[in-house]
């Protein structure tokens, strides 16, 4: 978590020095929260820098448990061969959980086949990120507002029908840093 602030960060910096005035940076906050953006099976992270009431800066991630055969890495600690004693002994047999975006490839070609997608969720997380930068609260909010449908076509180059969830997260970890 404090490689994605520090990253986030440094970012944000690049952003604000890029910029031509457009965004105040007297007031630059960073804000995080854990949700569920389907409400269910799985849970996700939103990291968002504010300067004043502007997005500069946004990440998401999602976490899920998936079947161990799938190849897939899991979060640190989740597996340990041999181990009799780590993060994830608790967890339902065969099980590991995985970072979406850490094991997007795997994740995707997965989702691939069982659902038909065709864009990698690394992806379409980083095309929700990039639409809400430049935006303020406010502008989000008018977007996630709509019919879930509205909001998928609103922000280019995602494809996930839960995008509605993924902004709702990011206006949360936004509303946090205020």
């Amino acid at each position: 978590m404090k490689k994605i602030i520090s990253l986030l960060f440094v970012v944000s910096s690049m952003v604000i020095m890029s910029c031509s005035g457009d965004i105040d940076t007297s007031d630059i906050k960073t804000g995080y929260v854990i949700d569920a953006p389907h409400g269910h099976y799985a849970f996700g992270t939103a990291v968002v820098v504010l300067a004043g009431d502007t997005i500069i800066s946004a990440n998401l991630d999602e976490f899920q448990f998936q079947d161990i055969s799938n190849n897939l890495t899991g979060v640190p600690n989740s597996y340990i061969e041999g181990a009799d004693n780590y993060f994830g002994k608790g967890y339902a047999d065969g099980q590991i959980l995985i970072s979406k975006k850490a094991d997007s490839s795997t994740y995707s070609k997965n989702m691939a086949e069982k659902a038909g997608a065709t864009v990698a969720i690394a992806d379409n997380y980083a095309a929700i990120e990039d639409y809400v930068v430049g935006k303020t609260i406010s502008e989000v909010e008018r977007v996630a507002n709509q019919d879930a449908k509205k909001v998928t076509d609103a922000v280019s180059g995602a494809t996930l029908a839960d995008t509605k969830g993924y902004l709702g997260m990011i206006i949360k970890a936004a509303k946090s840093a205020k």
